[in-house]
């Protein structure tokens, strides 16, 4: 399918990057998930804003530092999803 000897990827999903994949430039790429992003960046600062306990927080939080909010991956396979 690929004629490159090797994968490149791209993130966030640019309409550059989707057009990449579509002539076989890019293997694939991230489009990331910026409203639930948003949303815990905002949980977070209400629980650290009013004392709240992190033990309902509703977010994972990893190394007690990070949040990691999975995205949605784009490849040839599923792209005609994320095109308009």
């Amino acid at each position: 399918m690929y004629d490159q000897p090797f994968i490149i990827v791209g993130v966030d999903g640019t309409a550059v990057g989707l057009e990449s994949i579509e002539n076989g430039l890019l293997y694939g790429t991230v489009n990331n998930d910026s409203v639930k992003q948003s949303d815990a960046i905002l949980v977070l600062s209400d629980y650290i804003l009013n004392g709240r306990s992190m033990d309902s927080f509703p977010y994972t939080v990893t190394n007690n530092h990070y949040i990691y909010i999975d995205g949605d991956v784009i490849t040839m396979e599923n792209i005609h999803e994320f095109r308009s």
